[in-house]
């Protein structure tokens, strides 16, 4: 989404739910969206059906290689 596109759609967004921005704060959405955006949008288009679950997911150890294919 570019620049005045973005701020149009972020400012109306955050006002639906209650939260008024100013112009720093859209700046800086700004620059955000324009850093992170086009990598955003790429990951979620990405397909990753390929790639196998982690089955025993348990975030407290490392990864498993339990389902790794050598």
């Amino acid at each position: 989404m570019a620049g005045e596109d973005f701020r149009e759609y972020a400012r109306l967004a955050l006002l639906r739910e209650g939260i008024e921005v100013d112009d720093v704060d859209l700046a800086v959405m700004s620059v955000a969206e324009s850093v992170y955006g086009p990598e955003r949008e790429a990951l979620m288009a990405a397909d990753f059906s390929h790639v196998p679950y982690e089955h025993d997911l348990d975030p407290s150890r490392a990864p498993s290689d339990a389902g790794a294919e050598r």
